[in-house]
């Protein structure tokens, strides 16, 4: 399937599952997240573009989100207090890694409740989002939910953690309170751009002469939380370029550390400093957060 041919089966996918209240356009402020908007656009269907105020994005990204429109929503804790990775990490009682992303969950996955939300996630990202995504995700364990789908004859693939669904199902596509029902009780994302491989991305973004975030012509391959595991070596350059970044990490940590000792833990590193060489894997050796307690 050529760009074209992508382009207008993500418009046909927007515009089929539109909801009467509108999408929750998740905006990061990214290249992926450009090329929903636009798309959104192009099939003329209702959304707000909202943008989950991380609090570790790069000054650049935040006014291209300001820049783009975007809405800013705080991720609050259930008191109503702002959630932050500078208050997180210390609750959490560990750094955030590539196995244990508490920070995605608890920043950028929250808000949009009851409503149907568009990502501009896409497969080719990695080997396991190749496994996860689909153009339709549900994010639920429910068994009735899994029997009530299958009652309708709607086919899916259940990868452990909720069930992927295909914009080729008819049915799903022919029975509009099925869908409703499920994303205004679980979370439910609509992935238009599942297909897409980067070229597609950069190719589709050209062509429309969208204005990207300027931290890509500053040779970034990837937007996202300053320190974020999952850019590997990356973090270096990040932290060079931002140093205040790396302070804010290093108090968190801190805190972090003190919090174990309070909690009777024994910290395999007493500093905050100690535990950021960890996180930035400068310590090979150490393998585990705690060290054994006699």
């Amino acid at each position: 399937m050529d760009l074209i041919e992508k382009e207008k089966e993500a418009i046909k996918i927007l515009k089929d599952f539109e909801p009467k209240e509108g999408y929750w356009l998740a905006y990061s402020g990214g290249k992926d997240s450009d090329v929903i908007a636009t798309l959104a656009d192009l099939a003329c269907v209702k959304y707000k573009k909202v943008y989950n105020v991380v609090s570790v994005d790069a000054p650049e990204t935040i006014k291209h989100c300001k820049e783009a429109g975007a809405i800013f929503n705080y991720p609050r804790y259930t008191d109503g207090r702002v959630i932050t990775m500078r208050n997180l990490i210390p609750k959490k009682r560990m750094p955030p890694t590539r196995m244990v992303r508490y920070c995605c969950a608890e920043l950028k996955e929250t808000g949009g409740k009851g409503l149907l939300k568009i990502t501009g996630v896409r497969k080719s990202e990695s080997r396991k989002r190749n496994e996860l995504v689909s153009e339709l995700r549900i994010f639920s364990g429910s068994k009735k939910l899994r029997s009530y789908i299958n009652e309708k004859g709607i086919q899916f693939e259940d990868n452990g953690t909720g069930m992927k669904l295909d914009y080729d199902n008819e049915a799903l596509r022919s029975d509009n309170d099925i869908l409703q029902m499920c994303y205004q009780n679980h979370n439910t994302t609509l992935n238009p751009i599942a297909n897409w491989g980067e070229s597609d991305v950069w190719q589709f973004l050209k062509h429309y002469g969208v204005k990207t975030n300027p931290l890509y012509e500053c040779g970034f391959k990837r937007v996202g939380c300053i320190g974020c595991p999952l850019a590997g070596k990356h973090r270096y350059t990040e932290f060079r370029l931002y140093p205040k970044f790396k302070e804010y990490y290093i108090r968190a940590f801190q805190e972090m550390a003190d919090n174990n000792l309070k909690d009777g833990k024994k910290n395999s590193y007493a500093t905050g400093e100690e535990w950021f060489k960890w996180w930035m894997e400068e310590n090979p050796d150490q393998l585990s957060f705690f060290d054994d307690e006699d």
